[in-house]
């Protein structure tokens, strides 16, 4: 029995050595985490994790920037990897930074032969822009200069039209357009009259209006005959309507856009008896043209109007054929040119018009 006793003593003894080493193990655990985090956490407090100790250390390594020196880096970031601030192949930072002041932008050259004003509508940005100016300012001048801007800034000739009021003019300014344009070889852009871009435009169209692909443009002389004889079956006698007064009378239906079925109704209350003539003369006109397969100069403008109105994959088409138009003499325009014009426009918007409203020709 004193012999079990003795056993059970020393047992105990082993238990109680067990659990002093057991504590002295962890005494120096925590001793041990205690010196990496410069000071033994106090008592009762869990030691740190480990994503607090790298917020620690990235705080410890970010250093000030030097004197001088923008530093662009966030405040909670963490430097780059392998960067440094002080590299030793690096120069030294200045002591002060001078100031970032923007370059101001630089002046284009002034074009030779233009003005201030004439520059500034020559340079003017892509888009609807009206200049007036007065005889004898150089309104050409500007037109040509200005295709040839566009030119410069990389559209192709080709895609530009220019309309003018005589073929004199589209000849000429054709000429003086080449001998600017430094780039785009052997194509030029489109210079010409309204009636003939119109004529153009129906070649390429007529069988949507009921016209032969080689229809005739008949002159003054052969309306006269078609006037007379359009008088001569409704037997009005020349004395109440000459075939001349019938043509003018038609010419300024057609340029109000005012079509045969629509002249009497367009009548003032106080129109005599010869324009009631006239506008059953100007329905028999027309339909003589048309079995003829003809048309005349002012029906080049009515018809193309009619395509664009009530065609309107054949307006996107030939609107699709230029970037920019421009118009010079835009006061000598009338409304159904105009219309023509804004319709070539309508998609891209560049449209620069240049003219003297103190000439217009439609102004009375």
């Amino acid at each position: 029995m004193k012999h079990a006793l003795r056993h059970d003593a020393l047992r105990h003894d082993a238990l109680r050595h067990d659990a002093l080493r057991h504590d002295a193990l962890r005494h120096d655990v925590l001793r041990h985490d205690g010196l990496r985090h410069h000071g033994r956490p106090p008592a009762g407090a869990a030691p740190p994790g480990r994503f607090q100790r790298r917020a620690d250390d990235r705080a410890s390594d970010r250093q000030d920037p030097a004197p001088g020196v923008i530093d662009s880096r966030p405040m909670n970031s963490a430097p780059a990897s392998g960067a440094a601030d002080n590299h030793p192949s690096r120069p030294p930072a200045p002591a002060t930074a001078p100031p970032m002041t923007p370059r101001p932008p630089r002046a284009e050259p002034p074009r030779p032969g233009l003005n201030d004003a004439q520059a500034q509508a020559v340079r003017a940005p892509a888009g609807p822009l009206l200049v007036l100016a007065g005889a004898g300012t150089g309104k050409t001048r500007v037109v040509i200069a200005r295709i040839a801007e566009l030119v410069r800034r990389g559209c192709r000739p080709g895609r530009i039209l220019a309309v003018t009021f005589t073929n004199k003019a589209a000849k000429e300014m054709l000429a003086r357009a080449g001998g600017l344009m430094r780039r785009g070889g052997k194509e030029k852009p489109e210079i010409s009259t309204i009636h003939s871009l119109c004529v153009r435009i129906l070649r390429r169209h007529a069988a949507r209006v009921g016209l032969p692909a080689r229809f005739a443009i008949i002159d003054r002389g052969e309306q006269e005959s078609v006037a007379r004889k359009v008088l001569k079956e409704l037997r009005v006698p020349e004395a109440t309507l000459r075939p001349g007064d019938l043509l003018d009378r038609v010419s300024r239906w057609k340029s109000a856009a005012v079509r045969p079925d629509a002249a009497f109704a367009a009548l003032p209350a106080d129109a005599g008896d010869s324009w009631e003539l006239a506008a059953a003369g100007y329905r028999r006109y027309q339909q003589h043209l048309r079995t003829a397969g003809a048309v005349d100069f002012d029906d080049l403008l009515l018809v193309v109007d009619d395509l664009f109105t009530e065609a309107e994959p054949v307006r996107r088409a030939e609107a699709g054929r230029f970037d920019h138009v421009l118009v010079d003499e835009y006061q000598d325009t009338s409304g159904i040119q105009e219309r023509i014009v804004a319709a070539l426009a309508r998609d891209h918007r560049s449209l620069c018009v240049v003219g003297d409203d103190d000439q217009s020709i439609y102004g009375w």
